[in-house]
Order: C-alpha cells, then sequence, then structure tokens
C-alpha cells in the first residue's frame, strides 16, 4: 500500500531508439571496464528495447514523508516496495506466457532527460515484455558459464546468524579435492585492509575492510566485520566463492592489516579458492597456495 512506484510505458519508435543508444553505450562502458571479459560480456543479450511487445520505465517516487509505518527506521523500504512490484509485474507475465528482462544499463540523468523526468523521481529500470521463443531451463548467465549459483545451504542460517546446517569450510575444504579448474581468465587482487584511497587505483584491485564501522567507500570495497577469526575464515571462502561464480579464474592476496581477522579471511580466501579451481597467489612472496 506504500505505492511508491511509478512506470512510464514507451511506445514512440523514435523514443525508443534513443533509449537504446543510450542503453547500448552503457554496454559498451560496462564491456571496457570488465577488462579481459570484454568480448564474453558482449556476447550475452542484456537487453531487448527495439523488439520488446511492451517497453515500460519503472521508477521510485522520491520526497515522501519517511515517517510512516515500515519506513521510520528502514526508510529504503520504499526502493523494496518498487522491486516487489516489479517481481509481481514478472511473475503475472510469466503466468501468461510473457518473457521480461529488467534493464539496468544506463546513466540516470540522461535517461531523465530524454523522459523529462523531474528532479524528485529515481529511475530503477527498463522492463522489456514480449512473448519470447521459450523459457530457458537456466538463466543465460548460468547457461553461458558468466556465473553459477551460490549453494542454498549456505544462506540459510538456523536461529543465529552463523549456525548453518552444514559448515562452509568444510563444504569448501571437501570440493578443493574434486576442484575443476577454473575457465575463465580474469585476475582479481584482494587487498585486506587496505585503503579504498589508494589501493583501488589497481585497475583489478578490491579492498577487504574489516573495521567496526562501515566504509565510507562503496565501489570497490567489500566489509566483512568479522567477530571471530572463525567467522574470518567463512568471510574469506564466501569471497572466494563468489569471485569464482563470477569467472575470476586468480586471487592474489595481499593482507596490509595484521590480525587474526585479516589473517582469518586470507586463510578462507585460499580455501575458497582451491575449492573453484582458481588459482591463490601471496602476494608478499609471490608463493601460489593453490593452484588449478
Amino acid at each position: 500500500m506504500m505505492q511508491p512506484w511509478r512506470f512510464v510505458r514507451i511506445t514512440d519508435a523514435a523514443r525508443r531508439l534513443q533509449i537504446h543508444h543510450l542503453v547500448e553505450d552503457e554496454r559498451r562502458k560496462t564491456a571496457v571496464a570488465l577488462g579481459e571479459r570484454q568480448e564474453e560480456f558482449l556476447r550475452l543479450k542484456v537487453q531487448g528495447i527495439l523488439e520488446c511487445g511492451e517497453l515500460l520505465v519503472a521508477a521510485l517516487c522520491e520526497g515522501r514523508e519517511k515517517h510512516i509505518f515500515g519506513r521510520r527506521t528502514l526508510p529504503e523500504m520504499d526502493l523494496a516496495s518498487v522491486a516487489c512490484a516489479i517481481q509481481n509485474l514478472w511473475l503475472a507475465a510469466r503466468a501468461e506466457g510473457l518473457g521480461v528482462g529488467w534493464v539496468s544499463f544506463f546513466e540516470p540523468g540522461e535517461v531523465a532527460a530524454v523522459l523529462g523526468l523531474p528532479a524528485h523521481i529515481e529511475l530503477v529500470g527498463y522492463l522489456c515484455v514480449g512473448h519470447v521463443e521459450e523459457f530457458a531451463a537456466a538463466p543465460e548467465l548460468v547457461r553461458t558459464g558468466w556465473a553459477k549459483r551460490r549453494p542454498l545451504s549456505w544462506a540459510v542460517h538456523q536461529e543465529e546468524w552463523g549456525r548453518r546446517d552444514t559448515s562452509i569450510v568444510d563444504d569448501a575444504v571437501r570440493a578443493g579435492a574434486n576442484a575443476v579448474p577454473a575457465a575463465g581468465r580474469q585476475r582479481v587482487c584482494l587487498v585486506v585492509g587496505g585503503d579504498p584511497g589508494t589501493d583501488l587505483e589497481q585497475s583489478d584491485a578490491l579492498v577487504v575492510q574489516l573495521g567496526p564501522e562501515r566504509p565510507e567507500a562503496d565501489f570497490g570495497v567489500l566489509w566483512r566485520p568479522a567477530r571471530t577469526p572463525a567467522e574470518a575464515v567463512e568471510h574469506g571462502v564466501e569471497i572466494a566463492r563468489d569471485l569464482a561464480m563470477q569467472g575470476v579464474a586468480e586471487i592474489a592476496v595481499q593482507v596490509v592489516e595484521r590480525s587474526e581477522a585479516a589473517e582469518g579471511i586470507a586463510r578462507g580466501l585460499r580455501i575458497g579458492a582451491s575449492a573453484c579451481g582458481v588459482s591463490c597467489v601471496d602476494e608478499l612472496d609471490g608463493m601460489t597456495d593453490s593452484t588449478a
């Protein structure tokens, strides 16, 4: 009943073409940012602006009173409401045999100019709705080998955080014995306890921060404030597994902070990399800890 969502229906061919060009421009920029995976990414179908039967723009109506029930402490629930509206539309369309694609490749300001949106309206995405030849058994990113799904058992906790039906560390150790070498080529350097202001200047770097306060930087920074060394190991396994699922084939570990938490993250990265057939190299001494 919050109804913060707004939809703009686009039927004009010229306007669709404008939007198509903006999406393609961002798609090319994204491809360049992906480095070695550029050509692989460009082969993926990420939009159908010109082909779809219906093109909808989903937006969030900002500037509403935040102190209504459900938003006093979680003001972002309005964005969650928009996402739920999109999901409901998606399920309804699928029940009618229609496909939906959620496109997020755009610069909000450029699209706002094309659509004449006022300043308080925030773009969420394009929805390409229409008939499809078939519904694939798995998402395209899975079918093309771009990414893999995470184990459901890792995502479900019992009663409290960290209590699972299976140990993700034990699972990773067992998987490491039968790991298939990663098919990707991308390399990522994980700087554990690093400084985003300087370490992110490396094109292939991700900074893992462990402090109790959320870092100001967001893009390129992984915040993992482990409460115990064991939890730090789990964080490391999860990070390595997530990177492998995104096509990373080599992880370089650079431990800047000297603490139990940092060492636990590093250990978990090695275990997780081994489980996924990913090469893991210690940047400090150049020694390979696990080799695909």
